[in-house]
């Protein structure tokens, strides 16, 4: 595995009649090759049931941080097989979704956008979250521009700063090979002596993540992201007897788990898994800590920089 900065060459945005000559592009990673098991869904892509418009912007080829390890033998699209999605520019259509107020509050508005600008023949809920990701930020870098401000408060002094970026240089992890990709991830936990064996995050799960937060907020109940995450993450638990826990009792020792034994459990995912990684040797302004987070989807983000 590698990890190293990005360095994604994103073309300007080019809106035009079809029939003049197609947009190249540059791959914003080297190619590699892979595999793993992913549940194939119908492909039900709403921008293809319209009639296309021939003023769309051209798809562009884009290599996502898996290299398509995971979606080998699920598809017969063999760039897709390599990890190269077609995506195009985002336009005043994405802009309606995100301007609709129920499809925000539903968590349906980025999925919505993905449905319409990923031209591959493959759900967004097929994909690993760290390639969608990926795709948003690729997205947005091409169809607003690479610089991003976003909100940033300092965990050491409660300082709001604004911190700005450029997309192409935000650190990127690849897998190089087929073992940096293999499921279930198996950890051992070092206070209870368990092994949980889990799967990498999918589209589909951030869906069912989004639908148990609805049901717990219209319940009135606290909030449960973390539990819920881990639970859908981990797909078996051996304790250190050997004893298999059955479903119930694999969700009730996941909301038991030790604090740290979650803690090394998040980190052993993240160090796993693929694609944009957090930023560090960021520094406060005021009392000049070193911080490191995770780039969000502020709300700057689907917005071209301003003066």
């Amino acid at each position: 595995m590698s990890d190293r900065p990005s360095e994604i060459e994103i073309p300007k945005p080019i809106n035009k009649p079809k029939g003049e000559e197609k947009l190249k592009a540059g791959h914003p990673i080297g190619s590699t090759k892979s595999k793993l098991d992913i549940q194939p869904k119908p492909v039900v892509i709403t921008e293809q049931l319209r009639p296309k418009s021939r003023f769309e912007p051209e798809a562009i080829p884009v290599e996502v941080p898996s290299h398509g390890f995971l979606y080998q033998g699920k598809t017969n699209d063999e760039d897709l097989a390599k990890g190269i999605i077609k995506i195009r520019q985002m336009t005043l259509n994405e802009e309606k979704i995100l301007t609709t107020d129920r499809l925000v509050q539903q968590g349906r508005a980025l999925d919505m956008i993905l449905e319409n600008c990923i031209k591959s023949n493959i759900s967004p809920y097929d994909l690993l979250s760290s390639d969608r990701l990926y795709l948003l930020f690729y997205l947005r870098g091409m169809s607003y521009g690479l610089d991003y401000d976003f909100d940033v408060r300092c965990y050491h002094c409660g300082t709001n700063f604004i911190q700005t970026i450029q997309i192409n240089k935000l650190p990127i992890k690849e897998w190089e090979k087929l073992e940096d990709s293999a499921e279930p991830i198996s950890v051992k936990l070092p206070q209870s002596g368990a092994t949980v064996e889990a799967h990498y995050l999918r589209g589909s799960d951030e869906v069912k993540l989004m639908e148990k937060a609805r049901e717990i907020k219209a319940f009135n109940q606290a909030d449960d992201d973390i539990g819920q995450s881990l639970v859908l993450l981990i797909d078996k638990v051996t304790m250190a007897d050997g004893e298999v826990l059955n479903p119930r009792d694999k969700e009730d020792f996941i909301n038991h788990m030790i604090g740290g034994d979650a803690d090394f459990f998040r980190d052993a995912m993240r160090d796993h898994d693929c694609g944009i990684k957090p930023l560090e040797h960021i520094y406060c302004p005021k009392c000049n800590g070193e911080l490191t987070f995770n780039v969000p989807l502020g709300r700057n983000f689907f917005r071209r920089p301003r003066p």
